[in-house]
């Protein structure tokens, strides 16, 4: 049968809304009672995944 939908807990509902304002694009995110979760992106086309990754990477030899 079909799984049951989980509720998405308060915060993660509010993150998730945040990055898909940040990003101009849909974002979901599930987790699980672990904590242990998924994030996912989806883009438009292919410059916008190259423009996330850009930014990814910039973010990350700064830090």
């Amino acid at each position: 049968g079909k799984k049951a939908k989980q509720a998405v807990h308060p915060d993660v509902a509010s993150l998730q809304n945040q990055l898909s304002e940040q990003l101009g694009a849909e974002v979901a995110i599930s987790s699980k009672a672990s904590g242990a979760g998924v994030l996912k992106l989806s883009f438009s086309n292919l410059d916008q995944l190259d423009d996330w990754i850009a930014k990814l990477t910039d973010n990350r030899l700064k830090s």
